[in-house]
């Protein structure tokens, strides 16, 4: 999304002025990754799944992304889009650097800030990123260091035939499992298309608190009452704001 600021002008009579930095370090890097978010595991589904969203707009598709919820067998979270998958010289960039974002140029992508692909880290000190493009099959760790650092790994490259796209996986303990499942209701119920889910418990309940538009306009159960913005990226994301 186009992330709007207003320009300022200002004279003084100062001789000598420095500008602010940021220092890289753990704290900045927790802060940014965790702190940020009240809902750690709502946001996680959030910001991936939108990224999932994101990747599906910029090639036209109206395809559901794909889910996986944790079970107590399969413990881990992950969702799979069939976007154009992410060129190999930007992953670093993307992943590891803090509001870095190439969705700054458009308003018909939901991210721009360039914080929703470190969000895994708000819950694991580790996640994978698969990445499909060009045949091939990018695996890569994304990680904390011994000093709480975000790093970034290839583990492997090898050629593939499958769809382009990114699937985006973190393990999830067990204590976390059923709370994975109340806040991917919550989050999905606003998307026009309901994830492919393996859990169909889970795709119910979505299907029966689905959000109903008429127009810019709906009503839900709550009798809170939404407004979708002329801007696309605000039908959604301001509303996950409200359920963070």
């Amino acid at each position: 999304m186009i992330i709007e600021q207003e320009k300022s002008s200002v004279t003084t009579n100062i001789a000598k002025s420095s500008s602010f930095k940021i220092q890289a370090s753990a704290k900045a890097f927790e802060i940014l990754s965790s702190n940020i978010y009240k809902n750690k595991i709502k946001a996680v589904i959030r910001e991936i799944s939108c990224n999932a969203l994101d990747a599906h707009t910029m090639i036209g598709s109206d395809a559901p992304i794909e889910v996986h919820l944790p079970t107590h067998l399969e413990k881990w979270f992950s969702v799979r889009d069939f976007g154009p998958g992410i060129p190999e010289d930007k992953m670093e960039d993307i992943y590891t650097t803090y509001f870095y974002s190439d969705k700054n140029d458009t308003n018909d992508l939901i991210g721009g800030l360039g914080l929703g692909t470190k969000s895994p880290l708000c819950l694991a000190d580790s996640f994978t990123v698969t990445n499909y493009r060009d045949g091939y099959k990018l695996v890569y760790t994304c990680f904390k260091n011994e000093n709480k650092e975000p790093q970034i790994s290839l583990l492997s490259k090898t050629e593939s035939d499958e769809p382009s796209g990114l699937e985006v996986k973190l393990f999830v303990p067990s204590h976390m499992i059923e709370e994975f499942e109340k806040n991917s209701v919550d989050v999905y119920r606003f998307f026009e298309k309901t994830p492919n889910i393996n859990n169909e418990d889970v795709a119910s309940k979505i299907e029966e608190r689905k959000m109903i538009w008429i127009e810019n306009f709906c009503v839900a159960t709550d009798r809170t009452v939404y407004i979708r913005s002329l801007v696309k990226w605000l039908a959604i994301y301001p509303f996950f704001q409200k359920l963070i």
